[in-house]
């Protein structure tokens, strides 16, 4: 005779949900379009390294052959780059990756918030910016990617006015 005996804990402590280990963002061009759109997709990942310093990896590829291909970041006014912010690349087949790394550094007066850092939630979006010239102009595609946790949104009251419309109002 064998007897199982399984015991089920219902008091766990409820840590802070962990920061990502990394964000994703893409952007490619649809298969058909009625415009032009600029022939690049373009990706970018951000990793948290701590003390408000991150890793992002943007990623440019053609999705035909390209003349140039150019890549940059737009970052936030309280960061700031710790290695290049663009790049420029010379003639480019079809699918091939051209990647840009750097690292990012906020300013902890912005408390962007992590797992490790809780402090106020300030949320912050990073900005890949993939240029690349078609018949004499230059297109561009963008994604764009949030690091940091969103402000919560602010508590409302909510009223019924005589008319029967409803008005909110803003609670501190």
């Amino acid at each position: 005779m064998v007897v199982v005996v399984c015991w089920v804990l219902g008091c766990q402590s409820s840590a802070p949900p962990p920061e990502p280990a990394a964000r994703l963002a893409r952007a490619v061009p649809p298969a058909t379009s009625c415009k032009p759109e600029a022939p690049v997709a373009v990706e970018i990942t951000t990793r948290a390294l701590g003390a408000g310093e991150f890793e992002v990896t943007a990623r440019a590829t053609p999705t035909r052959d390209a003349t140039a291909v150019e890549l940059s970041l737009a970052l936030p006014a309280h960061a700031r780059a710790l290695g290049a912010m663009s790049a420029r690349w010379a003639t480019t087949a079809t699918g091939s990756d051209r990647v840009l790394t750097t690292r990012v550094q906020f300013d902890p007066r912005a408390a962007i918030a992590t797992a490790s850092t809780p402090a106020a939630p300030t949320a912050s979006t990073i900005t890949a910016i993939a240029r690349v010239p078609v018949d004499d102009i230059v297109m561009a595609r963008t994604a764009t990617v949030d690091v940091g946790t969103p402000a919560a949104a602010p508590r409302t009251k909510t009223y019924a006015l005589p008319d029967g419309e409803l008005a909110r109002e803003v609670q501190p």
